[in-house]
């Protein structure tokens, strides 16, 4: 069975803050020692649902209670061994109320991921503060550890729609 966690991102009412966590502790045969800020977030427990866990992990990494009609479903990416629901949220209170509650520490910053943010934000905080949105985002990951040869990724988009291979 696939491991299941939530992220939240949690906006000021313009989107132009986010609430950052400071990472400190990693999944197995994961390290982003080196780009350890992301949303805040953790594993699903039995019996809960995706949306009542971002609300618990939310509310146990900052102290926060939140509740589930604030958080908003916008992407979910998976791999072999993982899938993560992204939520967002933009909520000035929850916001400047947010702060730290164990060992890893919360920052307000810039909704940016410029911070040694782990690397999916690099796309996944423009997708949340995309506008027109509409509908979840499904992103499968293809590997966390190598690059992809262009050729194989062209290979796989092509699987993936039943069309022919782009040719150079």
């Amino acid at each position: 069975m696939k491991k299941m966690y939530v992220n939240g991102f949690m906006f000021d009412e313009q989107g132009k803050n986010m609430v950052f966590i400071e990472k400190r502790k990693f999944p197995p045969n994961v390290d982003w020692s080196l780009n350890p800020f992301n949303g805040v977030g953790g594993k699903i427990e039995s019996g809960e649902t995706h949306v009542e866990a971002m609300v618990r992990e939310f509310g146990e990494e900052t102290g926060v209670q939140t509740r589930t009609s604030d958080w908003t479903l916008f992407a979910i990416m998976e791999n072999p061994e993982w899938i993560v629901f992204y939520f967002k949220c933009f909520n000035e209170l929850y916001f400047w109320d947010a702060d730290t509650t164990t060992e890893e520490l919360i920052y307000k910053l810039p909704a940016r991921a410029e911070y040694f943010t782990v690397k999916h934000l690099s796309f996944l905080i423009p997708l949340a503060l995309y506008p027109s949105l509409e509908g979840v985002a499904h992103i499968r990951e293809v590997s966390d550890v190598t690059e992809v040869p262009t050729d194989s990724l062209r290979a796989l988009l092509a699987e993936e729609t039943n069309e022919q291979p782009l040719t150079k």
